[in-house]
């Protein structure tokens, strides 16, 4: 119906699907579609949050160079109408990429800005991503007092807000961190908390990454009786989200090959009528010069036969003048003889009575 709006939209949340199943180019193809409807619709809010969307998804597919071009086009037109929560959403994105291309100066820069952004009401759980990365990277850079003061700040507001996975999340990289400074028991308390906040939870992903934190604790404590099911726990957790990962993998890897499926029928069942159109357009074209040969046999035979009158016609008339030239030639000597015989005769005769005169006795 011509709204392009929804159009986008629509495209949008394919686009967010396809990247749920791992099919990365075409949800990169949708995302691109749309962002070009809303920027055509002069919607920069929501061009802002699509571009973040394409720098995401190359992210994922390591197009590490392009996804920054796209991260930098959201920030400036969420920028330009002032667009914090936009902002603060693609700061965290951005900020991960540099941390992870090794760019922990710039990506500290930008969690701090994602944090400042993130204060207003809702915002609360962007606030505490932002607040858990910047431990992370302050830690990275060996800052641990101000990584410790980033986590614990992160911890109060997932408290807070009472979200499991970010508690989970806060309190094992609190751990990771105790570890590091050489506080294994505090590592231990940390890990402990964290791998029961995930089993409450049932969050898989957090109960293997904390199991394998208690079994460095206590590892680390010289405890190796319960270091060891810890570590059993941890590649438990770790078969069983690699079995959950081949069959998704297998379900994506279905649904993109009856995706292709189709597309393959739809394009046999395009190329089929293609070529049957093609065939009837070789038929039309084989009996217009089916009719044009005919037409330039006609034509070709009623020139050869007009020339062959012609040239008939030509021939005899040289022919009746050559005659007529060769019987006026008779004729004429005709004429001369008839012309010359008496003459010849009667000088002949004066010339016998001349003779016979003269000699007569």
């Amino acid at each position: 119906k011509g709204n392009m709006k929804y159009e986008a939209w629509a495209l949008n949340a394919q686009g967010a699907s396809l990247r749920e199943t791992g099919d990365y180019p075409k949800a990169l193809d949708l995302f691109k579609r749309a962002v070009g409807i809303m920027e055509k619709r002069g919607d920069i809010r929501r061009s802002s949050i699509m571009h973040s969307n394409i720098g995401s998804v190359l992210h994922e597919l390591a197009e590490n160079a392009e996804a920054k071009i796209h991260y930098e086009r959201s920030l400036e037109l969420a920028r330009s109408i002032a667009d914090t929560a936009s902002q603060g959403a693609t700061l965290i994105n951005y900020a991960a990429l540099l941390r992870e291309s090794g760019d922990t100066t710039l990506a500290l820069d930008m969690y701090q800005k994602a944090t400042i952004l993130n204060e207003a009401p809702g915002r609360e759980r962007n606030k505490c991503i932002a607040l858990y990365n910047l431990g992370i990277v302050r830690a990275l850079k060996k800052d641990y007092e101000r990584a410790s003061i980033e986590y614990d700040r992160a911890y109060d507001l997932a408290k807070t807000i009472g979200d499991a996975d970010l508690l989970a999340m806060v309190d094992r990289g609190e751990g990771s961190l105790a570890l590091r400074m050489g506080k294994p028991a505090q590592a231990l308390a940390h890990g402990q908390r964290s791998l029961a906040i995930a089993k409450s939870a049932s969050l898989p992903w957090e109960m293997m990454e904390s199991a394998h934190l208690v079994y460095d604790a206590y590892k680390a404590l010289g405890n190796a009786a319960l270091a060891l099911p810890a570590y059993e726990l941890h590649v438990r957790m770790r078969d069983s989200l690699q079995k959950e990962e081949d069959r998704v993998e297998v379900a994506r890897t279905n649904v993109r090959s009856a995706f292709q499926k189709q597309m393959f029928t739809d394009s046999l069942e395009y190329r089929t009528e293609l070529a049957q159109l093609e065939n009837e357009r070789m038929i039309e074209r084989l009996r217009a010069d089916r009719n044009r040969n005919r037409a330039w046999g006609l034509g070709g035979g009623g020139v050869l036969l007009l020339g062959g009158i012609s040239a008939f016609t030509i021939s005899d008339r040289k022919r009746r003048k050559t005659r007529f030239e060769r019987d006026a030639a008779e004729l004429e000597i005709q004429a001369l003889r008839s012309q010359m015989n008496p003459h010849f005769i009667f000088n002949a005769l004066n010339s016998i009575s001349v003779f016979v005169q003269d000699n007569a006795p």
